[in-house]
Formats: C-alpha cells, sequence, structure tokens
C-alpha cells in the first residue's frame, strides 16, 4: 500500500467530506494523503474510545502528505463546561460553530456541547486541528467542522452540537 493511500474524502475514515476536502487539499497542496500511525483511523473505534475517555487530547487521526510529513494532526477530548475557551489574542478569528470556535495560522479549535449517556452532564468536546507550519484559517476551520460533525454524529450528539453544514462562516466582531 503505498504511504499517500487516500484521496481528501477518505483520509481520516471519510470525516472530512464535502467543501472540506476541497479546502484539505487546497491547504495541503496535494490530492493524496497519508496516516500517521501504524493502521487507519477506524471513526467506530475511535468515537468509543473518545466515549470511554476523560482525557482532554485523544489524537483522532495525523494527516500525512509524504512518508513521514506530518501536515496536520486532528485530536478531540473532553473539558469541563467552565472551563476557560475563550482566545483573545491577536490575529485570533472567531468563527460560527459550536460553543466557540476559533483558529489561527498554526490550526484551528472548536468547542461544541455533546452530552453522553452514561458521561457527566454539561461536557464539552474540545476539537482541535493543529499544524507544524501555517494554514489558511478559514480552510482549517471547514476541515476541523467536518472532522467534528463525524464525530459529534458518532457520539450522537450532531443535533444540539451547533456544528453548521459546510463551511462555517466568520462570527460577528
Amino acid at each position: 500500500m503505498s504511504d499517500l493511500a487516500f484521496d481528501a474524502a477518505s483520509v481520516c475514515s471519510g470525516s472530512i467530506t464535502g467543501p472540506a476536502s476541497r479546502d484539505l487539499e487546497a491547504m495541503a497542496g496535494v490530492d493524496r494523503f497519508g496516516e500517521g500511525g501504524d493502521s487507519a483511523v477506524d471513526l467506530a473505534e475511535y468515537v468509543e474510545r473518545l466515549r470511554e475517555s476523560d482525557s482532554p487530547e485523544e489524537r483522532f487521526c495525523e494527516i500525512t502528505t509524504g512518508a513521514y510529513e506530518e501536515f496536520a494532526r486532528i485530536v478531540f477530548g473532553w473539558v469541563a463546561d467552565d472551563a476557560h475557551i475563550i482566545d483573545d489574542s491577536p490575529g485570533v478569528l472567531t468563527y460560527s460553530a459550536g460553543e466557540y470556535a476559533y483558529a489561527l495560522t498554526s490550526g484551528a479549535f472548536v468547542y461544541f456541547p455533546c452530552e453522553v449517556a452514561g458521561a457527566e452532564q454539561g461536557r464539552l468536546v474540545r476539537a482541535g486541528l493543529i499544524a507544524p507550519a501555517e494554514l489558511d484559517p478559514d480552510k482549517a476551520m471547514s476541515v476541523l467542522n467536518s472532522a467534528s460533525r463525524a464525530i459529534a454524529d458518532g457520539l450522537g450528539c450532531l443535533e444540539g452540537a451547533g456544528l453548521p453544514e459546510g463551511r462555517p462562516g466568520r462570527a460577528a466582531e
């Protein structure tokens, strides 16, 4: 199997769909991708691992554009609903997605509510797309929102998560 075995719509267990897959290709400048790690990501297995986790960060998928070249990684984790989530650093762009969403040139983050049976009520999922190189913030948010929708759907909380279909727009200042 080739190191770059996936097209943009198939990488990360097919969680990057529609406009987000085109945004991933545009950001990376390639149309074939690999996944870091020993095996391809399985969305259903990951959702179960995340459901049972108390960790603030569980790696979902590492996207590569060459044998060892990490382009970006996508992570999810749980945070308390009273966690400090606002980032007011210079250059931060906010978006209309989830409870709070923001991006910089180094990545994007979305916090969305997700009530999971058997878990503490009022928890937020923190989603992150983190990159070692500069990214287009709008495209990074598009890719992360798509993956977040797949995770929220798997956890059974997509309806109340506030994650839009397609590209999230920038929030009003």
